[in-house]
């Protein structure tokens, strides 16, 4: 029993390490962070699920109880694997390979994915973020781990956030050590923090302000309410809350409204700005009491203040709506064009790379850049077709409802499930318009998030009424 809570220790201690290291090298956006989040990961999800062998110990939560999201996703999976193999009927596929074969004059032994490397990559990429997702999950229906990990995720991000601030100051050409001049979807004017592009960083700091702000509103709302008396009596104990532990949270959420606004980048902060208001809205609608809305009100103002007086890059970029967006569109036309050449079987997940230069044409700029669709849903049915997007799209929507039924069900563990909508929202969003959830960074920090929320989740049957 003492080994085994040893183990759970270092285990948590390891997956709150891992979500604070993966955004330091450019947001987990290179091979090498790759490998090492894939290693690492594994190796936590393995040392705690052997734990759990060793002390005959069951799952805190078992995967019966999501089997629905969970069986989808195992069928993307084995569908992934299926693609990448040589050992499928040669009508399924892509030409390209008997078009090789005769160039060289040699057999070769095709395969649905028009590069099986990228879908291997890819795959390893997606089961990391699993493996994030399953840990959340186990830790999450701890009330005491579920609050850890929303608080180091809230410090996290403020630390990121704070880097980015003070580097555009002190550093406005270097992100880390490198040369911003090296990445041209840069500006020295913006806050990047870690990452490269700002679009990116705009998403990671929009989901890690909502956690914060969920954690935030919940301590105030925790200790005001336990304290019976007057108005006067619960100001008081809002004030000394303030003066401690909620008077640093009230800081983070600044600094991360304040580097989210210095990012410019549009969809970034509408999309976050979209999941505060389904915070604010499900926070307030879930309890109906006036220091609810006070509390949202004031995390509003706090974003609101940061608007007001960074803006300036913000309102300049409103400004040129539309005048780079010429490429995207034509970007989505040709890609649903090829989803259209092979709906059912897709292309490979993770080869837009490799397919999308087979169809590009003159309507996209020629000394553009494009190895992501900037779309992530597109992107996804594109390379695993529609039956399995199908699947993967099913899977989240489920995992997303468990939060919804969750809110409704518990009381006192509602702000992991409020957060995990919010946060959820802001990625789904943006990913219509970018590709921030193809950043290692964002999506791992976005999984922690979702597994702690759906961790609240009870199965009907289960439930004592």
């Amino acid at each position: 029993m003492f080994r085994g809570a040893n183990i759970e220790r270092v285990v948590f201690f390891g997956f709150v390490l891992g979500l604070a290291i993966c955004p330091f090298w450019l947001g987990s956006n290179r091979l090498g962070p790759w490998g090492v989040n894939a290693t690492l990961f594994s190796t936590l999800l393995i040392a705690y699920e052997c734990s759990l062998l060793a002390s005959g110990k069951p799952h805190p939560f078992p995967i019966q109880s999501i089997k629905i999201p969970a069986i989808c996703f195992a069928l993307v999976v084995a569908w992934i694997v299926v693609q990448m193999t040589p050992y499928v009927p040669r009508s399924w596929t892509y030409p390209i390979w008997d078009i090789s074969s005769d160039a060289i004059n040699r057999d070769l032994r095709g395969s649905i994915s028009v590069n099986p490397d990228l879908t291997m990559l890819a795959l390893v990429r997606l089961m990391t973020a699993a493996s994030v997702f399953w840990l959340a999950l186990q830790f999450g229906r701890s009330f005491d781990r579920s609050a850890q990990t929303l608080d180091a995720i809230s410090i996290i991000g403020a630390c990121y956030a704070a880097y980015g601030v003070i580097s555009l100051i002190v550093a406005p050409d270097l992100i880390l050590w490198f040369p911003r001049s090296g990445y041209g979807t840069a500006a020295n004017d913006v806050v990047t923090s870690t990452f490269i592009n700002r679009n990116n960083f705009a998403t990671y700091a929009g989901i890690t302000l909502v956690t914060c702000i969920g954690v935030t509103m919940s301590l105030f709302r925790r200790r005001i309410e336990a304290v019976d008396g007057s108005i006067l009596v619960r100001l008081a104990e809002g004030a000394i809350t303030a003066a401690g532990k909620g008077g640093y949270f009230l800081v983070f959420i600044f600094f991360m409204a304040s580097a989210l606004i210095l990012t410019g980048s549009r969809g970034g902060i509408f999309a976050s700005v979209f999941g505060l208001v389904i915070l604010a809205l499900l926070t307030w609608t879930r309890s109906k009491s006036r220091l609810s809305l006070i509390l949202c009100l004031l995390s509003a103002a706090i974003v609101l203040a940061s608007l007001s007086s960074l803006g300036d890059l913000f309102f300049e970029r409103l400004e040129s709506i539309g005048a780079d967006n010429v490429d995207r569109r034509a970007v989505y036309r040709l890609v649903i064009q090829s989803i259209q050449d092979s709906p059912w079987l897709g292309f490979g997940y993770g080869t837009f790379m490799d397919v999308f230069p087979l169809y590009r044409d003159a309507s996209v700029g020629l000394h553009s850049f494009w190895d992501k669709a900037h779309n992530t849903p597109l992107e996804i049915i594109e390379g695993l077709g529609l039956p399995a997007s199908a699947l993967l799209f099913t899977s989240i929507g489920f995992l997303i409802w468990y939060c919804f039924d969750a809110i409704e069900s518990t009381k006192r563990r509602s702000t992991p499930c409020l957060v995990a909508i919010a946060a959820t929202a802001i990625v789904l969003l943006h990913g219509l318009v970018d590709f921030s959830l193809q950043i290692q960074a964002v999506t791992l920090t976005w999984c922690a998030i979702l597994g702690t929320g759906v961790a609240q989740f009870t199965p009907r049957t289960e439930r004592i009424d």
